[in-house]
């Protein structure tokens, strides 16, 4: 059972933080090219995987 979304890019096989980082921008040059605004928010919550339920995760 694979339970990790396409795409997610951590803990996967071929993909990192630069293959997050270049998915971004392309959407975000889409966006633009489209006349549409953009937004993104970044959040760094220290201590989230440490605080997770991982067995209702897992569920």
């Amino acid at each position: 059972m694979n339970s990790l979304k396409n795409r997610q890019h951590g803990f996967r096989e071929g993909k990192s933080v630069d293959t997050t980082i270049n998915e971004l921008l392309s959407k975000i040059q889409t966006a633009r090219r489209d006349g549409k605004h953009v937004l993104v928010l970044s959040i760094d919550i220290k201590g989230a995987f440490e605080n997770l339920q991982h067995r209702a995760i897992l569920k």
